[in-house]
């Protein structure tokens, strides 16, 4: 408790505080104006970050979607085309067979 007075009665010796009563207040209020503008500054930055991150996510999730809606159809339409020509060469040998 006697180094804090100690500390009020320089900050008043200095001209830092007009008394002993207020001097710790009148020396921490510059500071903490700055310290909530920095407050706001990295509020601003995580909240930049967060909303880059979901885009990110989002873009890359339907990216994901796009894919497997292609690749799911290029199956379908192999397995078609296969099924398709496999019919084809089964008519054709059967027709040869009749001939």
């Amino acid at each position: 408790m006697c180094c804090l007075l100690q500390g009020k009665a320089v900050l008043v010796a200095n001209g830092m505080a007009s008394s002993a009563q207020y001097a710790v207040r009148e020396w921490l209020l510059p500071f903490l104006m700055t310290f909530a503008d920095l407050l706001k500054v990295l509020w601003t930055l995580w909240a930049q970050l967060k909303r880059t991150q979901y885009d990110t996510l989002a873009s890359r999730r339907g990216t994901e979607q796009v894919q497997k809606h292609l690749s799911l159809s290029l199956s379908l339409s192999l397995s078609l085309s296969l099924s398709l020509s496999l019919s084809l060469s089964l008519c054709v040998c059967v027709c040869v067979c009749v001939l």
